[in-house]
C-alpha cells in the first residue's frame, strides 16, 4: 500500500531540518507511527568561489549562483571581504526556477599578492530575507600563456608580450 502525504511549509520557514510526526490511521486506529525529517533549503545557493583574472591580469572572483525555488527569485550578491572593494560592488540576478548564473567580481583594491592565501566571502541575499554564502580561501596565481613556442631551457626570452607579474615580492616576468 502507498501512502501519500504532502507537508506545506510557510516561505518564512528558517532554512533547516525539520523533524515531521507521521501517523497512519486506517478503519480509526492507528496502524504505524513515524519521524521522518523534512530539509528547508535556501532559495539561492551559492557555490564554485574561484579566483580569475581579467584584461592586465586584473584579479577577480567568481562563483555560481543557484536557484533552488520553485519560484522565480531575486538575489543581491556580493563579494564580502573586509577592506576589498570591487566592481561591481554588488550585482542583482534574477534567476528562473532551477536556474544559474556566474557572478563575477573585480577585485578593486587592494593589490593583492600571489603568494598569499585569502579568505574570500561570497553573500547572495533574496528579497524575502533569505541568505545563503559560500567562502573559501583563494591563492590569486595566474596561469600566463603564450602563442609563441616554447621550450623549458631556463630562457625566458620567448616569452614576449605577457604581461609581468609580482611573484614572491619583486616584478620579473613569468
Amino acid at each position: 500500500t502507498t501512502v501519500e502525504a504532502r507537508v506545506s511549509v510557510p516561505a518564512s520557514a528558517p532554512a533547516r531540518t525539520y523533524p515531521v510526526f507521521v501517523e497512519v490511521v486506517a478503519d480509526g486506529r492507528t496502524v504505524a507511527r513515524s519521524t521522518v525529517r523534512a530539509e528547508v533549503l535556501e532559495p539561492v545557493s551559492v557555490s564554485g568561489l574561484r579566483p580569475v583574472f581579467g584584461a592586465a591580469l586584473a584579479p577577480g572572483v567568481e562563483a555560481t549562483v543557484i536557484n533552488q525555488a520553485r519560484r522565480t527569485v531575486k538575489a543581491a550578491v556580493r563579494l564580502a571581504v573586509p577592506g576589498w572593494q570591487t566592481d561591481p560592488s554588488a550585482l542583482t540576478l534574477e534567476l528562473k526556477p532551477g536556474a544559474s548564473r556566474q557572478a563575477r567580481f573585480g577585485v578593486a583594491s587592494p593589490a593583492l599578492d600571489s603568494g598569499r592565501r585569502y579568505q574570500v566571502k561570497v553573500q547572495a541575499e533574496t528579497a524575502d530575507g533569505s541568505r545563503s554564502e559560500t567562502a573559501a580561501d583563494l591563492n590569486f596565481l595566474p596561469c600566463l600563456r603564450t602563442k609563441a613556442k616554447t621550450k623549458v631551457d631556463g630562457d625566458l626570452g620567448e616569452w614576449t608580450g605577457v604581461p609581468k607579474a609580482v611573484v614572491g615580492g619583486e616584478l620579473r616576468p613569468l
